[in-house]
């Protein structure tokens, strides 16, 4: 099992990620991903939303969020989950099913920053997501609406993709 933060793995590890994704190999990989580099005063990470203002970026982020759900769909990962901080439960449930997989299996959990990410707060978060068990989802049918709506008029989908 690994954990690390969306700037390790989605900046810095980028091509790490994908390539572990693309290799499969049995690992538990859980990301916490709270939209900003909290560590070293709240810079924007690879996940920040275009335009996000930080106090190192005042003009906001130049670029487009990153989307790890779909990334590692491209690259093939074999065990792709979501989950949020505010649920512990539900995030037990996901690490647990990612440790019973065999191959790569990434757990991207959503948590706010509360000192650096006013935007991104647990209230934010509850209003815009929504779990794909509670959807009539496959996640074996890349086409299902659950995978489609990864970028679409709800924000994030929370579960086993």
């Amino acid at each position: 099992m690994r954990r690390q933060r969306d700037g390790d793995s989605y900046g810095i590890g980028g091509n790490h990620f994908i390539q572990t994704a693309r290799r499969n190999p049995d690992i538990t990989h859980i990301v916490e991903d709270n939209q900003i580099y909290g560590l070293t005063k709240g810079q924007y990470s690879p996940t920040s939303e275009k335009g996000f203002v930080t106090s190192t970026s005042p003009t906001g982020a130049i670029e487009v969020a990153f989307n790890p759900m779909v990334m590692a769909l491209a690259a093939g990962a074999s065990f792709i989950a979501r989950g949020f901080a505010g649920e512990p439960k539900h995030v037990a449930d996901l690490i647990k099913q990612g440790m019973q997989h065999h191959g790569y299996a990434l757990i991207d959990v959503l948590q706010p920053c509360v000192t650096f990410n006013k935007v991104n707060s647990y209230e934010w978060y509850r209003e815009r997501v929504y779990h794909l068990e509670e959807e009539d989802y496959d996640s074996g049918d890349l086409d299902a609406p659950g995978t489609r709506r990864m970028n679409g008029r709800r924000a994030d989908p929370w579960g086993v993709l």
